[in-house]
């Protein structure tokens, strides 16, 4: 016996039981939101199972169950191999054809306990997918929830599903399984962007367009989201990362990662598709400075320019535009020793000249003179901190310059230059010349530099008229149209009114007949997407049965059943009768849409009930994040819905052919009948509420003219007649008031611009021809 009290090693081993295991050979389809469902055809389901319990001799099954297909099935499990291979699709063909979470248990024919349990979500009746947008199936799945689905077009006749408006970034499906609804959401082909940013512990997600201009810094908390459908290559500058998007749906860039790519001819982030030989802009970053101090100077043909900047000042970048023809130069100089002179050619035979007066502020000098003819917009950036970057106020406005240069030596100030190009111009030229001045006009500028740029302003009102007395082609007035929804997006809040808009100086491009509009947009634009449904409207019953339209609009009709069955065309418009269908059709479960910055009217959404509560949404919300910016402007604005608010477009048409039920009520007011109105409301509310419902009038009465415009010619210069005249409006005064509202409301306008154009067609074209 050893009594030396020590304890030898001891050891303890654990094994568990084999349990069976069940596993899917094929790769799940996988939505953008990670859910993942299986097609039944040719669905291998792989069992395995223990040696221990093959050797009990007791016979296995398979069940699988369903909440919405069809009743339990029982397949048998042969004994033979321990590795089994169960057909789900042939072992289901018996149930109903659509999605549901199936569940598959094992157990031994004398227990009802399950060995092992395996869920999935199957599609029975699905073929296969092409491209991720096609489902093509034997039967249409019975158990698909229509109202809860986006962006889906169904095609009974070739045995498809597809999304049904590609300028949507998605589409998506819902089924009901029993108790429960699945999702499964696709991505549309193409790439599309969104910014993600982040404010009192909240995150806000919206579209934007590919090209945008994004402002950012080290600082900043802002996320781009890429979505593509196909493997690509990012790239901005030095950096460079492949991305496999088939695989992930979506990319997220921390724009302020970004920053040290930047540089002067390196700031547009590119997608390069693997299949594409050509990059595809994504966005452009700029990574701004802010101005300590700014001071500029003319004397005797020399321009000055002297900025301060609280970083050490490492090389200054110079690019002048000329807006008159398009031309651009840049000139760079590289930062040496305090109190040294740099000089560099700015244009041929213009040599600018700098000088460093300390490590963080320095003197621009060029001369005014001996420039080529032009209008010349000069901007400026600098690196420091090593990163470039614009010049900016504490208000994000740009710094910049502007010299403008006649054919004529006498014409020095803006009025003359203008009056020389008048005589001068190539009129065919005019257009663009419009467009880089519009887009120049896009961007805010300092008070400091404004003495030297605010002939844009001018040359920007006298050249719309001129546009306006040309004889501009329709083609032209359709590429104003998709240019007035350009923004500058670089230091623009979302709360800010742009203070010129092309519809207030070309309305003509709204007056067009419609089988000039291109029936394809870039989408995320709701006066694009109306728009683009225009050239259709010659059959109106076609909208209809191709489902571009919601049924809403055509039950608006008093022959509402004989045009769904293609008897007749529609007419006899009532607006009672589409507003009773709008309601019906308010499917309270989509209202959640509207907190999504990403959900555009899409395709079928048109005219229904989420189309105008989205249209609605967008202008209140522009309406009160104004209330106090551009306060004269507003003033104006309202003053003038006010005294319109009892007209209607009898009041400016010559030949009086419209049906009576457009001189009463013309509009669908706030649409606020789910909301009782109290008794009391304080007066600001009342206020507030009585000055929407007239702006929502006037834009559905501006509506009305530019359509009727576009079949009797006139009924626009009516109108602004009838402004001058009866109300001693000028011509700037109802120009900025209808710039404003029709910012304000742009998506509502479009609404009521695509509504009479298909009321027109219907009741007020036949009334004409009779």
């Amino acid at each position: 016996m050893n009594n030396s009290g020590q304890k030898g090693p001891a050891e303890l081993i654990i094994e568990a039981d084999d349990i069976p295991s069940m596993n899917i050979l094929q790769k799940p389809l996988r939505g953008v939101r990670g859910n993942e469902l299986y097609p039944a055809e040719g669905l291998q389901l792989i069992v395995l199972i223990t040696k221990e319990l093959l050797e009990t001799e007791v016979n296995f099954f398979l069940t699988l169950k369903s909440q919405s297909l069809g009743d339990d099935i029982t397949v048998p499990i042969s004994r033979k191999n321990r590795k089994v291979s169960v057909d789900i699709g042939e072992a289901i063909v018996t149930w109903k054809p659509g999605v549901s979470r199936i569940l598959c248990e094992l157990h031994r024919e004398d227990s009802k306990r399950p060995l092992t349990r395996k869920s999935i979500v199957v599609w029975n009746g699905l073929t296969h997918v092409n491209k991720r947008v096609l489902f093509f199936c034997h039967t249409m799945p019975c158990n698909m929830s229509q109202d809860d689905c986006e962006n889906i077009k169904t095609e009974v006749q070739h045995h498809r599903i597809t999304f049904r408006d590609e300028t949507n970034r998605f589409f998506k499906m819902a089924f009901n399984d029993r108790n429960r609804k699945l999702f499964f959401t696709w991505a549309v082909p193409g790439v599309f962007l969104s910014l993600l940013s982040y404010r009192e512990n909240s995150e806000f997600e919206r579209g934007i367009r590919l090209g945008e201009t994004i402002s950012i810094s080290v600082t900043t908390r802002k996320v781009l989201n890429i979505y593509a459908t196909e493997p690509a290559l990012l790239r901005l500058g030095n950096f460079a990362a492949e991305v496999d998007f088939s695989r992930i749906g979506s990319k997220k860039i921390q724009l302020a990662s970004l920053v040290e790519y930047l540089g002067p001819n390196d700031n547009t982030l590119e997608l390069v598709p693997i299949t594409a030989i050509e990059p595809i802009p994504l966005v452009q970053l700029v990574s701004p400075f802010e101005v300590m101090r700014y001071q500029i100077e003319t004397d005797v043909g020399l321009r000055k320019i002297y900025f301060a900047v609280a970083n050490e000042i490492q090389a200054v970048k110079i690019s002048a535009h000329n807006l008159l023809d398009g031309v651009k130069y840049d000139a760079e100089f590289n930062i040496g020793n305090i109190g040294e002179d740099l000089r560099v050619e700015l244009l041929p035979s213009i040599i600018c000249k700098l000088f460093l007066a300390e490590n963080t502020a320095c003197d621009i000098y060029f001369p005014v003179s001996n420039w080529p003819v032009g209008f010349w917009l000069l901007n400026f950036k600098i690196r420091a901190n090593g990163r470039w970057g614009s010049l900016t106020n504490s208000k994000n406005q740009l710094y910049a310059d502007g010299i403008l240069v006649s054919s004529d030596p006498n014409a020095r100030i803006p009025d003359e230059v203008y009056e020389v190009f008048k005589q001068t111009h190539n009129p065919k030229a005019l257009p663009e010349i419009f467009a880089r001045i519009y887009r120049a006009l896009l961007i805010p500028y300092s008070q400091e530099c404004w003495n030297n740029l605010y002939w844009l302003e001018q040359f920007w009102a006298r050249l719309s008229r001129l546009l306006l007395d040309s004889d501009c082609n329709n083609a032209i007035y359709c590429e104003m149209l998709k240019l007035s929804i350009e923004r500058y997006q670089d230091t623009f809040t979302a709360l800010h009114i742009p203070s010129h808009y092309l519809g207030e100086a070309l309305p003509k491009m709204f007056c067009l007949d419609r089988c000039y509009y291109k029936q394809k947009t870039d989408g995320m634009n709701s006066i694009l997407s109306c728009f683009s449904i225009f050239p259709k409207i010659q059959t109106p019953c076609a909208i209809f049965a191709d489902g571009d339209v919601d049924v809403a609009i055509l039950f608006g009709f008093s022959n509402a059943m004989k045009v769904a069955g293609q008897q007749q065309e529609p007419k006899g418009f009532n607006l009672d009768l589409y507003k009773t269908a709008l309601k019906q059709r308010d499917i309270k479960d989509r209202w959640r849409l509207l907190n999504n910055d990403q959900w555009v009217p899409a395709k079928g959404d048109m005219l229904g009930p989420m189309h105008y509560r989205y249209a609605l949404s967008q202008f209140q919300e522009a309406f009160r994040d104004n209330l106090t910016i551009e306060s004269r402007r507003r003033g104006k604005a309202l003053l003038l819905v006010r005294q319109m608010r009892s007209h209607t477009i009898a009041d400016f048409i010559d030949n009086n052919g419209c049906n009576d039920v457009f001189k009463r009520e013309i509009d669908l007011g706030v649409f606020d009948y789910d909301k009782p109105q109290p008794e009391w409301v304080d007066d600001q509310s009342a206020i507030e509420r009585e000055h929407q419902l007239n702006i929502v009038r006037f834009l559905s009465l501006f509506a009305q003219i530019c359509r009727v415009e576009a079949r009797s010619p006139g009924t626009l210069d009516n109108f602004f007649s009838n402004l001058a005249d009866k109300y001693n409006y000028s011509y700037l005064n109802y120009r900025k008031a209808l710039g404003y509202l029709l910012t304000v409301g742009e998506s509502l306008f479009a609404y009521y611009l695509l509504l009479w154009e298909i009321v027109f067609t219907a009741d007020y074209d036949q009334v004409r021809r009779a």
